[in-house]
């Protein structure tokens, strides 16, 4: 792993053979990061991650771009994703809410690129507690465990 000191970069990023392409809204939140705290960790397997750091390790808030393009934005702990965020896929999928130790946690929204939403609780990375899963005009509404619907 390597740890740099260098200013942001816009535009697209090129990891391998993957392109991620960020908005304006996602490279200026970087940019802003990049202002308060410009320190960038390259990972061996090519992952960056970029935000503030306490005692060398990645917390606070900061965005980990993973080298097969999927991203995230959001709060770090130890260098794990923890507290609020946000982490999109390239096919079109987007998880938005709380993290504990890089596991869903707590209340999110996880849409699909078919339009299916889940909207409710997460424990251990799974649907579970209450929610609403909607999809193709469909509406299923109440308690779930391990990603099943129960009532």
């Amino acid at each position: 792993m390597v740890l740099e000191k260098k200013p942001f970069q816009q535009g697209n990023i090129t990891l391998g053979n993957s392109i991620a392409e960020f908005v304006k809204a996602k490279a200026s939140i970087s940019s802003i990061i990049s202002a308060i705290n410009p320190l960038r960790l390259v990972h061996n397997g090519g992952d960056i991650y970029e935000g503030n750091f306490v005692s060398g390790r990645a917390s606070g808030f900061g965005s980990q771009i993973f080298l097969d393009g999927r991203y995230y934005t959001g709060q770090f702990l130890s260098n794990k994703l923890d507290g609020q965020g946000q982490f999109n896929w390239l096919d079109g999928r987007q998880y938005i809410g709380e993290y504990v130790k890089n596991r869903k946690q707590g209340y999110g929204e996880y849409r699909w690129q078919d339009g299916r939403v889940w909207k409710g609780e997460w424990t251990d990375g799974r649907m579970s507690g209450v929610g609403r899963f909607e999809m193709k005009g469909h509406l299923l509404q109440g308690e779930w465990k391990d990603g099943n619907y129960l009532t």
